[in-house]
């Protein structure tokens, strides 16, 4: 007997988890309830998932007065299954993509002028002076590009940084 009322309490739990998951209304009265918050709600991809792909590439200012191409700074790379165990350099990557958002997001909010004053920017700005350039590179420039997910629309320059002389 007592098999039977933890199996329905368990099985009515992990039913009703299931369901909060994919709908909320329905599950409102319950999770008001809900002192304990016993009834978990994950978000796996947030209330609004992400729908672009950002990238984070820059070029350099050369000695000649030309410019170089730019040049990819990946944000993630592909993973190993020994990733599952240890990955260390994992923080960084999301590190890095993470400030390539939230810089991506501030265009709208943020006057253009007063963006290199953000702590997005100068971080950015620091990692990609610390990549490897040019040898004859005397200033760098960043850029962030758009790629919609879903779509076919062509990927769109969200920011271009100025120029910023590279220490020698």
């Amino acid at each position: 007997m007592i098999e039977i009322f933890f199996t329905l309490l368990f099985g009515s739990w992990a039913v009703v988890s299931c369901v909060a998951q994919f709908s909320s209304r329905r599950i409102l009265p319950l999770r008001q309830a809900d002192w304990f918050a016993l009834i978990p709600q994950w978000t796996f991809f947030a209330p609004n998932p992400g729908t672009s792909d950002y990238h984070l590439m820059f070029r350099d200012r050369l000695k000649d007065g030309g410019y170089s191409q730019f040049k990819e700074i990946h944000l993630a790379f592909p993973r190993k299954l020994t990733d599952t165990l240890w990955n260390p350099g994992k923080r960084n990557q999301k590190i890095l993509s993470d400030l390539v958002q939230a810089l991506a997001q501030m265009v709208d909010e943020i006057e253009l002028s007063q963006m290199v004053f953000t702590i997005p920017y100068i971080l950015l700005l620091n990692y990609v002076s610390n990549v490897e350039h040019f040898h004859n590179a005397l200033a760098t420039q960043f850029i962030i590009v758009e790629s919609p997910k879903l779509n076919s629309k062509t990927p769109a320059i969200i920011y271009i940084s100025a120029f910023h002389r590279l220490q020698p």
